[in-house]
């Protein structure tokens, strides 16, 4: 007797597409996280030089 075999049966070879479209996915997901990290720090940049000059007009007021 045969045992049943759940359908469809599971390949012996995973198909060659698989890789190369995950790894473009795990690229795309590279690039996206690369340039969120790049937003982040031209922000803090922009954060760092905005409370600098406040800092020195505040001081300049005081004078």
């Amino acid at each position: 007797m045969i045992p049943h075999l759940p359908y469809p049966r599971p390949a012996m070879n995973p198909p060659a597409a698989m890789p190369s479209a995950r790894s473009i996915d795990l690229h795309t997901h590279l690039e996206e996280l690369i340039s969120a990290v790049w937003q982040a720090e031209a922000n803090w940049g922009f954060d760092d030089r905005l409370d600098m000059s406040l800092r020195i007009n505040r001081t300049n007021f005081r004078s």
